[in-house]
């Protein structure tokens, strides 16, 4: 670190108007350790610093620590806004770390189902995946020990198999229920790639339980979908959305369809719309948002052919007032015009503001400078020029995390692979435009996931067999 410990300058847009004061990074924060899913964490004073990463600015970091330790991956939050309550979802390998009596699975279910566990061959050697949750009353300063979510899978030889590109996603609805999504897969004999299908399992206790998977596809319309690359949402009225990439039926198409299914009785069944464009970017994630006053949105990267036949990968958007019954025209959110033949794994991220504005954050690669852009609308279904978060001659793909605090400030989390040692890079932009970030990244790691409280923001990655979480001061401006 160049400077004296504790220094973290800044750098800002040319919209800046004047100094903002530097955010202060109060606590890395642990997972309890192993005990029942209702016994209260340990106060954060009396717990251990082992596993620990160091942070750039020591000065600045009050404690250090991990939430899961080994071949875990791919950690995602959410945030219960009525009460703070903070739910981390990741996934697993092997048995390690979780204890026979906190699978976290309803047990009539299980046995019912015959197994608990899932041996499946996707990709060399077997694995056993398994999709772990934690839960924090205290605004993610500490978590309960992780209950185990997926159980047995309704469909035979389906398994958990989430990556970074697809996460499992947990939800919180109205009713208090909790409820996690994810991608399951089975091998085809003769195919270089897996079957996809979607899963939901909910629990309505707190996260201490989770009842059966359920197929949000019905199953033979999965066989032809291929479902996958998935975002889910609730919505204001409590509808819950999930959108995902899906194989044109029509077949003999260059991309893939956009699809939503929606649940209007928190989980317990779903209607899949009908499909939108046949050229979206095959393996990139798809995003969704809704605001207080009905609209959704749904965004993805496009395919936008060109007279010669180049294929430009722009974030394309689409606007719904119906519920996501109906969808208007497509359009992109910035002709960024970038050229490239293969698919780059990466998407957009949406969030409403407090305001009902869209912000979004995604990557291009385009020749002259890729990076990071973020943009908010300007006026309804309109934005405003991108703000370039990062960006240089050579800058790795990556997957921007974005969140909007109440105060309207957008946070923005990547990964930053210019070095041997990937980093965790955080950006900050203000209501007003103005924005602020370190010159030093967060911390070591990849695939970072932000999120927001009321007056905090938990960013989690991970880093070398390690899931870690930040807990960042949100009310400094």
């Amino acid at each position: 670190m160049t400077g004296s410990q504790g220094d973290r300058r800044r750098v800002r847009t040319a919209r800046g108007r004047g100094p903002i004061v530097g955010i202060a990074l109060i606590a890395l924060i642990a997972l309890g350790p192993a005990g029942c899913a209702g016994t209260p964490p340990e106060p954060l004073s009396e717990r251990a610093t082992t596993g620990a990463t160091a942070a750039v600015d020591p000065a600045a970091v009050a404690e250090v620590h991990t939430l899961a330790e080994g071949d875990v991956h791919d950690p995602m939050l959410a945030v219960d806004r009525t009460t703070d309550t903070v739910y981390a979802v990741w996934t697993a390998q092997g048995t390690d770390g979780l204890d026979a009596d906190h699978t976290g699975h309803d047990q009539h279910a299980a046995h019912h189902h015959g197994h608990a566990g899932h041996e499946h061959h996707v990709g060399d050697p077997e694995t056993t995946s398994r999709i772990l949750l934690a839960v924090s009353s205290d605004g993610g300063r500490t978590f309960s020990p992780p209950v185990r979510v997926d159980g047995p899978d309704p469909v035979e030889g389906f398994a958990a198999d989430p990556r970074s590109d697809r996460p499992t996603q947990v939800l919180v609805t109205p009713d208090a229920a909790v409820h996690v999504v994810w991608v399951a897969t089975r091998p085809v004999e003769g195919q270089p790639r897996p079957a996809n299908d979607l899963r939901i399992a909910t629990s309505r206790d707190g996260g201490r339980t989770f009842a059966t998977p359920r197929a949000v596809v019905p199953t033979e319309q999965a066989a032809i979908w291929n479902p996958g690359f998935h975002r889910a949402i609730v919505a204001p009225d409590g509808a819950i959305h999930i959108a995902f990439l899906a194989t044109p039926e029509e077949g003999g198409t260059d991309g893939r369809s956009v699809r939503v299914a929606t649940s209007r009785d928190v989980g317990a069944s779903f209607q899949v719309g009908e499909a939108l464009t046949t050229s979206t970017c095959q393996c990139c994630p798809v995003s969704m948002a809704a605001n207080d006053e009905g609209r959704v949105t749904l965004a993805w990267r496009h395919i936008f052919w060109q007279e010669d036949g180049s294929p430009l990968r722009d974030i394309a958007v689409a606007f719904s007032d119906d519920g996501a019954d109906t969808w208007g025209s497509l359009a992109p959110v910035h002709e960024d015009g970038w050229l490239m033949e293969g698919c780059p794994h990466t998407g957009p991220a949406l969030a409403t503001g407090p305001d009902g504005r869209l912000h979004v954050a995604w990557y291009t690669g385009r020749e002259a400078d890729p990076g990071v852009r973020y943009t908010v609308e300007e006026a309804p279904e309109r934005f405003a020029e991108p703000t370039i978060l990062a960006s240089d001659g050579f800058f790795p793909l990556t997957q921007p995390s974005l969140e909007v605090a109440d105060d309207g400030t957008a946070w923005v989390a990547w990964d930053d692979l210019r070095e041997d040692e990937p980093a965790i890079r955080l950006g900050q932009v203000t209501p007003d435009g103005d924005l602020v970030l370190d010159d030093e990244p967060l911390a070591a790691g990849r695939h970072p996931r932000v999120a927001v409280t009321t007056d905090t923001v938990l960013v989690t990655w991970a880093n070398e067999g390690r899931l870690q979480v930040a807990v960042l001061d949100g009310t400094a401006s």
